[in-house]
């Protein structure tokens, strides 16, 4: 029963310290926790990023691979036939590099 023995204007500024104190507490641990959040973020920009990006171009491959075996087998001229096999051992070899390269971290990319 101590604050009730208090006049008015040290019980508001005992509260009011109190009140500080909790906010300065509240502060320091909003500071702890925005330095754990920006750790996250810079691990998923160097480690996370360049990964999907490197899956991402192995898709865009996999993709032009799919394309040119359908020209190949729908293409009525036979003179554009020869360019399509060419045309996929490049992307072919091109995709083989970007999944040795995603196989080997996002260091390599």
């Amino acid at each position: 029963m101590l604050l009730r023995q208090l006049n008015i204007a040290p019980r508001a500024a005992l509260g009011f310290a109190l009140i500080a104190v909790l906010v300065a507490l509240l502060g320091v641990f909003a500071l702890g926790q925005m330095s754990s959040i920006r750790d996250s973020e810079v691990a998923v920009e160097t480690q996370w990023l360049p990964s999907i990006r490197g899956g991402d171009e192995i898709r865009e491959l996999m993709l032009r691979i799919r394309t040119i075996s359908l020209r190949m087998a729908l293409d009525e001229d036979p003179k554009n036939i020869p360019t399509y096999p060419r045309q996929r051992a490049q992307r072919k070899n091109h995709c083989l590099r970007q999944s040795g390269h995603h196989a080997r971290g996002p260091a390599a990319l």
